[in-house]
């Protein structure tokens, strides 16, 4: 399978956009080690299959043409000029394929020398007379098995990286070397500088091939970036059973290729998935072969999703090709919002998507993606025709992209200038974008779909000062202090000159919010005497600098007045100002999200508080918690003596009946929240016995007096104390006994 795979390789290079055409110069090696090197003849099967692959089709502007090496060449002397190409290049023909094949098989491997620049040469000047159109892709393949003789070799390199590289350089042509054999593998730094200019820039790329069993998986890694189409990885053959030839990009058209090592040509066999589609081939099946190898070829159009069945014959590889075509979207940089409105002489950030068309989600692949802006559509005098009034110097690139789940953005600043002759007025001017993999563009914005942009005239406003000083002393504790500015034009004009008031929105932002907290906390400002809140903190009533006041052009731009007043703060520091910007807005579409009012800065020197005012909340929040505590303490639920409740008390060994006396206990008990008690008081003498005082439900517990016990009658014991109380139940009779007698004593309800 020697080189077999050389043949696909061509592939990539005769791939492109259809909305571009193809102009591709074949240089043939046709040098007598080619017999040694190629004796199946696989650079003429590339070649026939490049053409195959190309479809050119001169009335729609393509061509292929291939220029052989001249049989009898000569160049002895270094310092002479190089021989001229003189060979009849071989034209591609519209309806002229069979002929085309022809003359290619018919070429011999019978050139006495080996010399690349009258090959190159002769191409160049072709594609430079071809009168292509910027957007062409203009290619030239140099295919061979090594390197020029050597008695010329440095001079034929220095003649091509100076007389012939600045002009392919300047073409926008691309130059690909296609080299095979161990000749061709030990010589890859001499085929890099010839697709490289004398300043070092690419002029194109090298694909080495030392024994034809990798070159399709490098020209597949190429493809994309370099031709615009997708191709699908090289599957064996036999061993390949389906083929998705839609993959998800619902293409135009696909091409299938299948290279054989056989001589014969591989048979081809397509079958549409189930659930829909067809083989669609309005060429037929292209086919080609040569000793060495073979190849089949067949054109899909609109091929259906799902798997296709595939059959072939061959022993070799297949693989699909599909062409690249990816939608551009133009979307605002935020924080802006729009991408319709510009400023003149301004930057105008965006954002451009590339994306599938097709709705299919996720990363199209990264592009060469660049862009310049136009001015107005102008009509030509004496013409029908249109064109841009004028055009940037430059197409800047936009770098590599950021990949999202919408597809692949990039971002751009573009700039637009000031209408040339009424700088104050209002025009349409235009972006164009373009999506290149290597030559080949495969998504665009330009000519008709040109993005169209309202450019205002330029205004620019600044305060003088630009920054402040609320005071040069620092503020403490509900002090105020004031500052003056004034707003001046420093670029254009105030636009609507008919329009005697603008709407102002002004906030002040902080770098660093948290002093809102500490610093600024409680703190508050005016601008011109009305209330100015926080950018994001407009509190409950939203002042009516936050909402938009309008103002007359002498107002806004004349004198203002920004008061800072601080209120309560946490923290100071009398050596480091509080930075505050003033961010006015001018709220006209599209000056507001231009910021044409350049921000005014305010310092604020705030004092640290004093140690009473550190520690002032503290101690207040301390004796509210002590109230509360006291309050809480109060309230409780304590139990309380009953309003007729009493006891009744006399001499053991007295007959009278026990007497009854109400509880007195002391208001002040009562109003501190005490549990009250009452003394128990012996007949006829001030002396208390005890104290009761009220328990849970219908007992009261007693307190002893010294030297009294509580006894149960009738049973000579001693009721128990619990720190220092005895529990007793009403209208029950206890003893007192004590060193003067003892008593009766119960408690009862009158």
């Amino acid at each position: 399978m020697k080189r077999v795979w050389l043949l696909l390789a061509i592939v990539i290079l005769a791939a492109a956009p259809a909305e571009a055409a193809r102009h591709i110069r074949v240089v043939l090696d046709l040098s007598k080690s080619m017999k040694r090197n190629d004796p199946g003849r696989l650079a003429v099967l590339s070649t026939m299959l490049l053409h195959d692959l190309a479809r050119p089709n001169p009335s729609s502007g393509n061509s292929f043409e291939i220029i052989p090496f001249d049989l009898h060449w000569r160049w002895t002397d270094p310092a002479a000029a190089p021989p001229v190409s003189t060979q009849k290049p071989i034209r591609a023909e519209v309806g002229q394929r069979a002929d085309f094949l022809r003359a290619v098989k018919a070429l011999p491997y019978e050139a006495d020398m080996t010399y690349f620049y009258p090959g190159i040469a002769a191409a160049l000047q072709d594609l430079e007379q071809s009168g292509a159109a910027a957007s062409d892709v203009r290619t030239i393949v140099l295919i061979t098995d090594g390197v020029p003789e050597s008695l010329t070799r440095d001079a034929e390199l220095q003649r091509i990286r100076n007389d012939l590289a600045p002009r392919i350089e300047q073409q926008g042509i691309r130059l690909y070397v296609l080299a095979f054999g161990g000749e061709a593998a030990g010589n890859r730094a001499f085929f890099s500088d010839v697709v490289r200019s004398s300043q070092g820039a690419s002029l194109g790329d090298v694909f080495i091939d030392a024994n034809g069993t990798q070159l399709l998986e490098y020209m597949l890694q190429i493809f994309s970036r370099s031709f615009g189409f997708s191709p699908d990885i090289a599957h064996p053959v036999p061993g390949t059973s389906t083929l998705d030839l839609e993959a998800s990009t619902t293409p135009e058209r696909v091409a299938v290729a299948v290279l054989s090592s056989l001589p014969k040509a591989p048979s081809l066999r397509l079958t549409p998935p189930q659930q829909g589609g067809s083989v669609n081939a309005p060429d037929g099946v292209q086919n080609g072969s040569e000793p060495g190898g073979s190849y089949s070829l067949l054109w899909a159009l609109m091929p259906g999703r799902g798997r296709y069945a595939f059959a072939s014959d061959a022993r070799g590889t297949v693989a699909v090709l599909r062409p690249t075509r990816l939608a551009i979207e133009i979307l605002p940089a935020p924080p802006r919002r729009q991408v319709d409105r510009a400023l003149a002489d301004t930057p105008f950030p965006l954002r451009v998507r590339v994306y599938s068309p097709t709705g299919a989600q996720g990363d199209p692949g990264p592009v060469d993606l660049s862009f310049r802006v136009f001015g107005e559509r102008i009509r030509q005098p004496g013409s029908t025709t249109t064109s841009y009034a004028w055009q940037s110097d430059h197409t800047p690139p936009a770098g590599g992209g950021k990949v999202t789940p919408q597809g692949r953005e990039y971002e751009i600043v573009a700039e637009f200038r000031e209408h040339p002759e009424t700088p104050d007025a209002v025009y349409v001017g235009h972006l164009e974008v373009e999506a290149r993999r290597g030559e080949a563009i495969v998504g665009d914005l330009t000519r008709g779909r040109a993005h169209r942009v309202e450019v205002h005239p330029l205004l620019g406003i600044s305060p003088l000062p630009l920054s402040a000083y609320a005071s040069s002393q620092a503020l403490g504790r509900r002090q105020e202090a004031c500052t003056y500015f004034s707003f001046q034009l420093s670029a254009g004009r105030l636009p609507h000159p008919d329009q005697p008031r603008y709407p102002v929105r002004a906030v002040l932002t902080l770098s660093d919010p948290s002093i809102l907290d500490h610093e600024l906390n409680q703190a508050s400002f005016t601008l011109d005497g009305h209330p100015l809140s926080i950018e994001g903190k407009p509190g409950p009533q939203p002042g009516a600098w936050y909402t938009g006041r309008t103002l007359s052009p002498g107002v806004l731009l004349g004198r203002h007045k920004l008061c800072s007043r601080i209120g309560k703060p946490t923290r100071g520091d009398a050596a480091r100002p509080l930075e505050l910007k003033l961010r006015t807005t001018l709220l006209d579409d599209p000056y507001d999200e231009f910021g044409v009012i350049r921000s005014f800065q305010l310092k604020v020197l705030v004092a640290p508080p004093t140690l009473w005012e550190k520690w002032r909340l503290f101690l207040l929040a301390t004796l509210a918690l002590l109230a509360l505590l006291t309050l809480l303490w109060y309230l409780r639920d304590r139990p309380l003596f009953p309003p007729d409740l009493g006891y009744a008390i006399g001499r053991e060994d007295s007959s009278a009946a026990l007497g009854s006396r109400p509880l007195e206990h002391s208001p002040v008990a009562n109003f501190f929240g005490w549990i009250a008690e009452s003394a128990v008081v012996a007949p006829g003498e001030d002396r208390p016995l005890g104290r009761v005082r009220p328990g849970a439900e219908e007992l009261f517990q007693f307190r002893p007096a010294r030297g009294v016990r509580l006894e149960v009658p009738g049973q000579d014991q001693t009721v128990p104390l619990r720190r220092g109380l005895a529990t007793l139940a009403v209208h029950r009779a206890y003893r007192l006994r004590t060193d003067r007698g003892s008593y009766l004593f119960r408690m009862e309800y009158r």
